[in-house]
């Protein structure tokens, strides 16, 4: 199926780029500024849709979702063409699209070739280090937050139904374990994977894999792209040694590939160096009116895509982006003042700013409808010491210490509080602000813990990823520097391909061992670190759901009338038969505590006295309201030894784990091993 795959990766690529490409261009953008912005364009329009179309009477799909974005982004840019070609008097001169260049050793090349070698040097790293170490393109990572991912995309399917006011575990109508379900959950991810499996007719956890390698290893790095022409104008240096450094990081995008997974997050993370780019132009003093009303139009464009991924994005980029609006305000009142306009002094400004930032940051914390988010907790696992070291390493979460990068890191910094024209300390005081964060969040319990990592569920993964976005300009920029002063010392020209070189083996550096033989991927290093963890995460053996359990499945499941209602013990893989198989069910979600008023009577009872079914009449009557005629056991008898999540405790599923070929009212119907499909009843 790996050509399928790669096929989907180009829709993939196609859905998020092509809409947005022709309404930026409408909107005046460059040709290589309306590629980099259009995956917000795409996934605002397709979220959109989605939440509209199920009030009109029509189900999500290609047509539906995409096609309406495209026809609009073409109208547009066609409107667009039209006004230009009037407002220039019929003639004819360069577009916007040919004025955009940078220079490459000496060499003045078009922007958007180096677009393209962000694009082709993410994907490499991606498919080096995430998709051929898959093994199979439908693999997919066992985990707790996955259940529902998969879950989700598949009710999706069943539905037709792909809005974020829609995510649920199970089709409306069907007999379900919870009292209620619903309400509103950022699902621009999922509907992504879910245009992908029904286009295509893929399984769900291929269209997983699809859509996760397209954001890590293209629309990420083109991201990073746009930010860096909009942070260092006039600074083509930056900008190529950019395309090594953005994928270079482990904590992002890789890590929300392994860990969580946190793939909402992949998606919205991907999206901010857009956002954060176009604010950062926005705001500068000097630019021009029509530039800061498309820049004004592509910020709120990029909040609307990330509301709809992860709405933690909108605050990553508020943490990003704190220093930059203190800078902005002293700037301004240092020009005013200049221009000889009334403005308070530049630190008056810079402190009211400061001032400003925290009461708002003060007042989203108190947000009623945030206080489940910034009082969820992770306990510290680190001291100071220690979490200040993984911060500075980079060796946060568990990975290996990236100490090339962090030193070319530090290089970054240092020249960004050393820069003559005082234009990019800020980036500076955001890495250290967001540092102080991982180490508040890894180290400490508390208020401050709530208040400067709330926001991000105080979870040290997603602290981590957004240090690694603030430390890619810093990384750039002291790349750059290294180039440069190396050419410098060897005496080369302006035109010398030095400091390209520098980029070429401090990115083979980073990188190393991925671009060696799959045998070579396991070491002390961060990417053969990651290279490994994919691959045993691919595998099927000592995982919930394995290969033998999955036959068995399959097998049982074809055995049943169609449509029957199968009860079941999720922790034991089988939740994942749902996503996968479309199998029905009772348990799709790994987690159900006593005492949840969201549980229904019939689920409680089921859960603790399955077993006791001939017995007991209210057990009987449960079982007949919800219509289950089966129970499906892919572990029986062994005790908390099998492979398990932490969802998982036998006291609360007793009902179900108690049952054995002697228990009264169940029979046999195919068993091998410690597997068994039972009819329920007589």
């Amino acid at each position: 199926m790996w050509p399928l795959f790669f096929l989907a990766c180009l829709l993939m690529v196609a859905i998020l780029y092509l809409p947005g490409a022709f309404a930026f261009c409408a909107l005046g953008l460059r040709l290589e500024d309306a590629v980099a912005c259009a995956p917000i364009y795409g996934v605002a329009l397709i979220s959109l849709n989605a939440v509209i179309l199920p009030h009109i009477g029509l189900s999500a799909s290609l047509l539906t979702l995409v096609v309406p974005a495209l026809a609009f982004g073409v109208i547009a840019y066609a409107v667009a063409a039209v006004r230009r070609r009037k407002a220039a008097g019929q003639v004819k001169g360069q577009t916007l699209s040919e004025t955009g260049r940078l220079l490459v050793c000496g060499h003045s090349v078009p922007a958007w070739s180096v677009l393209v070698a962000y694009g082709v040097l993410g994907g490499s790293i991606c498919c080096l280090v995430f998709v051929r170490n898959l093994g199979d393109p439908q693999a997919f990572l066992q985990s707790y937050d996955n259940g529902f991912h998969l879950a989700a995309i598949r009710t999706y399917l069943s539905t037709g139904n792909f809005s974020s006011f829609s995510s649920f575990y199970y089709v409306p109508g069907e007999a379900m374990p919870m009292v209620s379900q619903g309400g509103f959950y950022p699902s621009a991810w999922h509907d992504l994977c879910a245009l992908v499996a029904q286009t295509f007719s893929v399984p769900v956890t291929l269209s997983v894999n699809v859509v996760n390698a397209t954001l890590a290893g293209v629309v990420f790095p083109v991201s990073v792209f746009f930010l860096l022409r909009r942070l260092f104008p006039g600074k083509d240096s930056v900008v190529v040694a950019g395309a090594f450094v953005a994928p270079a990081f482990a904590c992002y995008p890789w890590d929300f590939l392994t860990w969580g997974p946190l793939y909402p997050n992949l998606l919205t993370n991907a999206l901010v160096p857009l956002g954060v780019g176009a604010f950062v132009a926005l705001m500068r003093p000097a630019s021009e009116k029509g530039v800061r009303v498309r820049m004004l139009l592509v910020f709120f464009a990029a909040c609307i895509a990330e509301a709809f991924a992860q709405p933690n994005g909108v605050f990553t980029m508020a943490a990003l982006l704190a220093a930059y609006l203190v800078w902005a305000a002293m700037r301004a009142a240092k020009d005013a003042r200049e221009a000889g306009r009334r403005a308070p002094s530049p630190l008056v400004a810079g402190v009211l700013a400061f001032f400003a930032v925290g009461c708002i940051w003060i007042g989203c914390y108190k947000l009623p409808m945030l206080h489940k988010v910034v009082t969820f907790n992770w306990p510290a696992t680190l001291g100071l010491r220690g979490g200040g070291l993984a911060a500075l390493s980079l060796g946060m979460n568990g990975h290996p210490a990236q100490w090339v990068l962090a030193a070319i890191v530090i290089v970054g910094v240092v020249c960004a509080m050393l820069d003559r024209s005082r234009d990019y300390w800020w980036l500076s005081v955001s890495w250290a602000f967001i540092a102080a964060c991982f180490v508040i969040d890894v180290a400490t319990e508390g208020t401050l813990k709530r208040v400067t990592c709330g926001f991000w569920y105080a979870d040290p993964h997603r602290i981590a990823a957004n240090l690694c976005l603030a430390a890619i300009p810093l990384a750039a920029l002291g790349l750059s520097w290294l180039g440069e002063k190396l050419a410098n010392v060897l005496g080369r020209t302006k035109r010398s391909a030095v400091p390209l070189t520098v980029a070429v083996a401090a990115g083979l550096v980073v990188t190393f061992p991925s671009y060696l033989p799959v045998a070579s991927t396991e070491g002390p290093t961060a990417f053969a670190s990651l290279g490994a963890t994919v691959e045993g995460q691919s595998g099927l053996d000592n995982v919930l759901l394995d290969a033998g359990e999955m036959e068995f499945s399959k097998e049982a499941l074809a055995m049943i009338p169609e449509g029957s209602l199968v009860i079941n013990e999720p922790n034991d893989g089988s939740a994942f038969l749902y996503p996968l198989l479309d199998a029905k069910i009772y348990y799709h979600a790994f987690a159900f505590f006593d005492g949840t008023p969201n549980e229904t009577e019939e689920s409680l009872l089921i859960r603790h006295h399955l077993s006791e079914y001939a017995t007991r009449q209210d057990v009987r009557d449960a079982v007949s309201s919800i219509g289950a005629t089966y129970v499906l056991v892919l572990d029986q008898g062994q005790g908390n030894d099998r492979p398990r999540l932490w969802s998982y405790y036998y006291e609360q599923w007793n009902g179900i784990e108690d049952i054995t070929d002697d228990t009264p009212g169940f029979t046999v119907v195919l068993a091998r091993g410690d597997m068994r499909l039972y009819k329920i009843g007589d």
